[in-house]
């Protein structure tokens, strides 16, 4: 008896690839399914919605949603359809003719069975192989899967029943990563699991996907843990064997992304989980984490001296160090561009002009089809670092080049506008002398197409004031701005719910982190032209707008740092008082009381001022 499959491919942003995943759906033996492309919100012109609704297939259909993560896709995929069985693939991933014929069979064998999945290979962006991936348990495997997600590491490779889902619920889109891990423990605890030994899908791994971001991995592994240990009501055994895997594994992501006190936390942490975890360490795996925790002089030390090996490839080091590998640059500057063969050369010439030379660029060519990349070629400067991809939006492309950047400071450029030659040098400066800033904009001027000035913007300067100004505008020009990227680290990257004020969020992120500042002087010019993405999205603008400023007012303890500061920026303009009121209204409303209080003391100080002058 032949049935009805669900296949769900939730995607943004997800062409070129996506065609691929399609045609091997569609190519499958077992003809009989329904294909939902749950399409994330992209932002790639209505790329995504022209290409799906393009296809001649009646079992094609195409549904959009607001961006929300791959979580929150696959679980309106559920939710529109309806057949017995349902799959998902990633829009980057490719099944092979036989998948769903094999795994269906699997099923008709075992009536208990609440999931199958099967082998896999993984493949790079030029589909060739780099591994495989072979775990072949059955039954139940609640306890197995504890240790790691064993399954197959992707969505791409199950099919389940319909009805577990309606049985245990559906993916948590509250996790960072491993919501797709956390489901297959669901079903190991009510459901025997079964596969099929035999590869089924090829699954892509791109060096730009989540798997390059250590911190966020860390932090959403962080997360999971003590979720899990409550959901599934873990004894003392099975919590040491969850609580070894993620910690363990946050560990090491954290060192990997620089973030050594964090790793340290981690693997302390896992004592507390599991008392053996040191005596379950391989010799590799010992050593990094004495690294961890004590530094590794010592152990290079301890090396040198029963290593002749290790003292060999050390001095390669020493040597490729001394004579190859220049130092990282002090700033990484990035820019993502999409056809902007129009003013790219002047906004390219005006970063490569700076006083300060210390400096890389990171430009990303967005998946351009005018002439942007001959003109990104043209440019031989060592310091120019060329990025080409496939058209992901803003947002990605931005956060591709955070993750890319090799310097202690990430400066913004965007591929229409002119920075001054001093505004590097000018930044710097301010950036050294007080330490604690995070973030230095500048004031800029405004430019029509012909480089001519028509306008200027000016800023507030002070952290006092550019804090109240975030309850009602943007006080940064993107473009203009210069970040310690330990902030970025610690706050997060650009988030694409956000978009078009995906820099407006990251203001406010970065303000919990420390002290923000304007330079007065005009040293950047902001390019205004029907063709600029300002121009193209007002609506959206003042809609994400609005809903940030609410969301910075609902908790303003966490943006306003003193009453003093606060007195200040009341003081500086008469609509900053009105502002401070409303914040006082919406602390009342949710019970703030501390929040409360320090309104109350800083209007009463700001307003007592006023009446004495």
């Amino acid at each position: 008896m032949r049935s009805t499959v669900d296949v769900i491919i939730p995607t943004y942003n997800g062409l070129p690839y996506l065609n691929d995943a399609i045609e091997s759906v569609l190519a499958q033996t077992h003809s009989d399914l329904v294909l939902y492309v749950i399409d994330d919100g992209s932002t790639d012109r209505s790329a995504t919605k022209k290409y799906v609704q393009s296809l001649k297939d009646k079992r094609v259909h195409y549904v959009h949603k607001q961006n929300g993560g791959q979580a929150t896709a696959r679980n309106h995929g559920i939710k529109v359809s309806n057949s017995p069985f349902i799959t998902f693939l990633d829009s980057d991933d490719i099944w092979h003719p036989d998948k769903l014929e094999k795994q269906l069979a699997v099923f008709d064998k075992n009536p208990r069975v609440g999931m199958v999945y099967g082998l896999c290979k993984l493949i790079d962006d030029n589909n060739n192989v780099i591994s495989e991936v072979t775990f072949q348990k059955r039954g139940n495997l609640f306890r197995y899967l504890l240790h790691n997600n064993r399954i197959s590491g992707s969505g791409s490779m199950v099919m389940v029943k319909r009805e577990v889902f309606g049985s245990i619920g559906v993916f948590h889109e509250d996790f960072l990563i491993g919501e797709d891990w956390e489901m297959w423990l669901r079903i190991a605890k009510n459901y025997e699991i079964d596969y099929v030994p035999e590869f089924l899908a090829s699954l892509r791994v791109l060096d730009t996907g989540m798997q390059r971001n250590y911190i966020k991995m860390a932090k959403g592994l962080e997360y999971m843990l003590p979720s899990m240990v409550r959901e599934f009501k873990l004894g003392a055994l099975d919590r040491a064997r969850l609580g070894k895997t993620c910690l363990k594994e946050a560990c090491f992501l954290y060192f990997n992304g620089g973030d050594r006190p964090a790793a340290r936390r981690m693997f302390l942490r896992s004592f507390l989980y599991n008392p053996l975890t040191f005596f379950t360490l391989n010799y590799h795996v010992w050593f990094v984490y004495m690294r961890i925790l004590l530094g590794n002089e010592w152990l290079r030390v301890i090396r040198r001296r029963v290593s002749p090996s290790y003292r060999s490839r050390e001095l390669d080091a020493i040597v490729a160090n001394d004579f190859n590998l220049p130092k990282p640059p002090l700033v990484s500057v990035v820019m993502s561009v999409y056809n902007g063969e129009k003013y790219l050369a002047k906004a390219m010439d005006s970063v490569l002009n700076q006083t300060f030379k210390d400096f890389e660029i990171i430009i990303i060519n967005d998946g351009s089809t005018d002439k942007t990349q001959k003109i990104i070629d043209s440019y031989n400067d060592s310091r120019v670092v060329k990025i080409k991809q496939k058209n992901k939006g803003l947002v990605a492309s931005l956060n591709i080049g955070i993750g890319l950047a090799r310097g202690e400071f990430i400066a913004r450029q965007d591929a229409d506008d002119i920075s001054l030659p001093n505004r590097f040098e000018e930044q710097l400066v301010l950036l050294n002398r007080t330490h604690e800033l995070v973030l230095v904009g500048t004031n800029v001027a405004e430019i029509n197409s012909k480089d001519k000035k028509i306008g200027q913007r000016n800023y507030p300067t002070s952290d006092a004031e550019i804090r109240m100004s975030l309850f009602t505008y943007s006080p940064f020009a993107h473009g203009s701005v210069m970040i310690r990227k330990r902030a970025i680290d610690e706050a997060g990257d650009y988030r694409q719910a956000y978009y078009p004020v995906e820099d407006f969020d990251l203001w406010g992120r970065l303000a919990q982190r420390g002290p923000v500042a304007n330079i007065e002087k005009q040293l950047y010019e902001f390019r205004v032209h029907d063709e600029s993405i300002s121009s193209a999205n007002l609506d959206m603008q003042n809609f994400q707008s609005t809903k940030l400023q609410r969301e910075l007012a609902s908790k303003p303890i966490r943006i306003i740092r003193t009453p003093l500061n606060v007195r200040r920026a009341i003081q500086s303009d008469s609509e900053r008082k009105q502002i401070a009121v409303m914040l006082l209204k919406t602390s009342v409303k949710h019970l703030r009381l501390f929040s409360s209080l320090f309104m109350t003391i800083a209007i009463i100080l700001a307003t007592g001022t006023k009446n004495e002058t």
